[in-house]
């Protein structure tokens, strides 16, 4: 007979069904709640919480992230670059590789974003 070995250690209790289930629905009612007010509300650790989310339900935070808007005009000049570059490509071979771009920089005129501890 072929079954599971009987588990050792300690069982986990926070993140049973009846919790997954009530934070599950404390989400559902209002996603912005902050975790460590919700834990308080559900009487479940912070952590708990937390586990609960990535591992059970599979939710994460994601970054914001910051894009230019896109203009009626910037099609075309995005056609007239990628010529420009054609054209210079076939004049020297080596141009590509002269060439570095990078989305690392942001320039603000109204002060600096901190992207890094932007999450939802």
């Amino acid at each position: 007979m072929v079954g599971d070995a009987k588990h050792t250690g300690r069982p986990k209790t926070s993140s049973s069904n009846v919790n997954v289930v009530a934070v599950h629905e404390s989400f559902a009612e209002n996603p912005r709640t902050p975790i460590r007010r919700r834990g308080q509300e559900l009487q479940i650790t912070r952590s708990s919480i937390q586990r609960i989310l990535t591992k059970d339900l599979c939710l994460n935070a994601y970054k914001i992230q910051l894009v230019q808007q896109l203009k009626p005009n910037d099609h075309a000049q995005r056609r007239e670059f990628m010529e420009w570059i054609i054209e210079h490509q076939q004049v020297d071979a080596d141009f590509s590789s002269k060439v570095m771009f990078s989305d690392e920089a942001h320039f603000y005129l109204d002060g600096f974003a901190n992207r890094q501890n932007c999450r939802i």
